[in-house]
């Protein structure tokens, strides 16, 4: 099979599977009677597990199909009011997704679903158990659904291929080419119109319409390339729509139903038509009968039904007025209005019935469902590499710019020119940057995952809340921070909340809340993930510190915010015991390194008995900054503006000198460490003195410090290039940048510089 098929299938099976597991922890919550989900919801997430199946069903992958295909047939049965949503049913739906991840696993790794096969069939057995429950026997009838697996897996039969895959011309080739294009569009156009049928009351009638043309035009289509099965189902399917646009069923949202996963099955024998020249349908029969099942009386086929040829002066007909029928459990479609008891059956009553709808020009308007694409997938690589462009581009324009013959001439023109560049340059750069901006809500929404298990585990009742999840971050921040991420809610959920007997004797509710929040702050992200628990115990803290040799005893003297701070050190704990979730003292250090690798920070804020804060403060990217250009010696640097909070010179009084030897600098009634940057990079700086030197005060990650430099030359928007590798990682260095003039600046990490200095004699 093509690579690129199989990528394809998993990078969309992941996505699907990230919006479904959110959405079943939302089930999970309702079904536990903590919260509550409307139709639509379910309708949504049966949708998604379709889609999922579909696609795994035209790829041949059988376990993926099956797991899928309970999955949402017990979300029908819930929709269709023939099932209470309980517990259990939501617990066997977390299983299927958590072994549908390990399956695109397998398919990534080696292109097969065959991996763990007894755990499939297992999970398959246990969810068709479940099924079958929900369903009476006396009302079981074949499901679309599984007609269509067994097609698919049905080896193919000697049915008659197509005329035209007998004579392989240039220009049958051209022909089956558009063919195959054209019905793919009318699929996806018919899909786009029964789907919008289905959710919306106030398209239905529109849509219902548009889907019936869409068919009709792809069954003359079969008709003309002799595709007979083919066309045989679709006009199948165009009687069955035709019944359900007229009102004349009750149960409009089961056909509509299967009239989808007829497009499915018309569209892989489209497919396999396109491969082969075999544009058969496996299983038409059985597809034709359940459609049948559809028909009223008087419309149901005869045995020898076939597709009528269409003439070619065929019109649409005249469309008339839906009137659906009252709906019992069928909750997913919403009807306007119900139908008669009968049909209509007089002039005046077919007046009645239609004066209230309008009449259309018979043209085929675009859905805005199923109308251009509006989003595409772009390989990451690619992105990256038009952003280091566009990069390269802002320092050439600014290269240009400062260069001395420019910058001196008196060309209006010129510098009229020059000026659109740096506009147009500048905002060429925001856009690019805009495209690796995503929301936050993708990330947040994982958690309730974690949050579920987690709390499942110990025993615990936990909501999870968001606040400002549409808040966009650079999709490589967002990488790097989804495991910290799963680390502090984790512990949220373990240490920060208490039971719920534990809350009650408390006087709160027995369901802990545990908050997640983004929000930009001073050109930075804030991330805060909030518990109303019992907060840090600053004795235990610092008993624990003590006892492992973290701390001396002098810690009792320190401030909460330093004590809290210990939880980071490594390997530690306050945890009782080990468990599968936490105790080991592996974690909240790696949260600290990670986030510090991002340029970023972390602090904890707490309060006994009320609960914590975590606050994680992140830059909006990696790829630009803006930096303070300074002078040490010879060197030129870069300093994170967002880290600067102030330069000045020192007055005389202001400078002090600690008992060991270091320099410290009073500004306004606070007392800051001095560091000499030319004895930290071993540069000759122009002066020794203080006094009259220039100070540049910075903030590293809450701790505040002097940096002493010889010039500050000024402000500029600073692309972050990366470092030659044979250089390794070279320590208080962050990247370079190329200035105006064309030379190389080291951009400076203040942590890095905050360590060297200490080690400095």
């Amino acid at each position: 099979m093509d690579e690129e098929f199989i990528n394809a299938f998993v990078d969309e099976g992941r996505e699907l599977i990230d919006e479904i597991e959110p959405s079943i922890i939302e089930l999970k919550i309702a079904a536990e009677g903590r919260g509550s989900i409307d139709a639509e919801q379910i309708n949504a997430l049966f949708r998604l597990f379709h889609t999922l199946k579909g696609s795994a069903g035209f790829l041949g992958f059988g376990h993926v199909t099956g797991i899928t295909h309970e999955a949402e047939s017990l979300l029908d049965q819930v929709r269709m009011g023939a099932r209470q949503l309980t517990v259990s049913l939501v617990d066997h739906l977390c299983q299927a997704i958590d072994h549908l991840r390990v399956l695109l696993d397998g398919i990534a790794h080696n292109g097969r679903d065959s991996y763990q096969e007894q755990v499939s069939g297992q999970l398959i057995d246990e969810l068709a158990a479940l099924l079958a429950e929900g369903r009476p026997e006396e009302e079981q009838p074949q499901s679309m659904m599984r007609i269509h697996d067994s097609a698919l897996a049905a080896p193919k039969h000697g049915a008659t291929a197509a005329p035209l895959a007998e004579t392989e011309s240039g220009f049958q080739e051209e022909l089956r080419e558009r063919f195959v294009q054209e019905g793919e569009e009318l699929l996806d156009v018919f899909e786009g119109a029964l789907l919008e049928a289905s959710k919306d009351p106030q398209l239905m009638v529109q849509s219902l319409h548009d889907a019936f043309r869409q068919i009709h035009s792809f069954k003359g289509n079969c008709g003309i390339m002799g595709l007979g099965e083919m066309e045989s189902l679709a006009h199948r399917s165009e009687t069955a729509l035709d019944v359900v646009r007229n009102g004349f069923t009750e149960r409009p949202a089961r056909v509509i139903e299967d009239l989808l996963s007829i497009s499915d099955v018309l569209r892989g024998a489209l497919r396999s038509y396109q491969v082969d020249g075999d544009g058969s349908v496996i299983g038409l029969d059985a597809f034709m009968d359940v459609l049948g099942e559809h028909l009223l009386p008087e419309t149901a086929p005869s045995e020898d039904d076939t597709a009528a040829p269409v003439p070619d002066n065929y019109a649409d007909p005249e469309p008339q007025e839906i009137v659906p029928a009252k709906v019992e459990n069928d909750t997913p479609l919403e009807l306007p209005v119900q139908i008669p008891a009968r049909k209509p059956r007089t002039i005046s009553e077919v007046q009645r019935i239609t004066a209230s709808f309008k009449k259309t020009d018979g043209k085929a308007p675009v859905l805005g469902a199923a109308a251009a694409r509006q989003d595409v997938r772009v390989d990451l690589a690619k992105l990256d590499s038009l952003v280091n462009l566009v990069g390269e581009l802002v320092l050439a324009q600014t290269m240009v710019a400062s260069h001395p013959r420019v910058a001196d001439c008196d060309d209006e023109v010129l510098q009229r020119s020059i000026h659109l560049l740096q506009r147009v340059a500048g905002d060429l750069q925001d856009i690019a940057m805009s495209v690796r901006m995503i929301p936050l809500s993708g990330t947040f929404r994982k958690m309730l995952r974690v949050v579920h298990d987690v709390a499942k585990r110990v025993g615990k009742q936990v909501r999870l809340e968001f606040i400002g999840e549409e808040t966009e971050v650079d999709k490589t921040v967002i990488e790097k921070i989804s495991d910290p991420l799963v680390h502090i809610v984790r512990n949220a959920v373990d240490h920060g909340l208490e039971l719920p007997e534990e809350r009650i004797a408390r006087g709160k509710p027995s369901e802990g809340v545990v908050t997640l929040e983004a929000r930009h702050e001073s050109g930075e992200v804030w991330i805060l993930i909030r518990d109303d628990g019992r907060g840090l115990d600053r004795g235990k803290i610092l008993n624990k510190a003590i006892e492992k040799e973290v701390v001396g005893a002098e810690a009792h003297e320190w401030n909460d915010s330093q004590v809290f701070n210990l939880v980071f050190s490594p390997g530690f704990s306050t945890a009782a015991q080990v468990t599968d979730v936490s105790g080991r003292g592996v974690g909240m250090d790696v949260v600290k390194k990670n986030i510090e690798r991002l340029k970023g920070r972390v602090d904890i804020l707490s309060e006994s008995g009320k609960g914590s804060t975590i606050r994680l403060r992140l830059p909006l990217t990696l790829a630009i900054i803006d930096g303070l250009v300074i002078r040490v010696g010879s060197g030129r640097y870069i300093l994170p503006i967002l880290n600067v909070k102030e330069a000045f010179q020192p007055q005389p009084g202001a400078i002090t000198v600690g008992p060991d030897g270091s320099e410290m600098v009073r500004v306004r009634e606070e007392i800051f460490p001095v560091i000499r940057l030319s004895e930290v990079l071993g540069r000759r700086a122009d002066g020794n003195e203080l006094i009259g030197g220039l100070l540049v005060l910075v903030d590293i990650n809450g701790y505040w410090a002097c940096l002493l430099v010889d010039e500050l030359i000024g402000q500029q928007e600073t692309v972050i290039k990366g470092l030659s590798q044979y250089l390794g990682e070279a320590r208080g260095v962050a990247g370079c940048t190329i200035l105006g003039d064309g030379s190389v600046a080291l951009i400076l990490d203040l942590p890095g510089i905050l360590a060297m200095s200490e080690s400095v004699p």
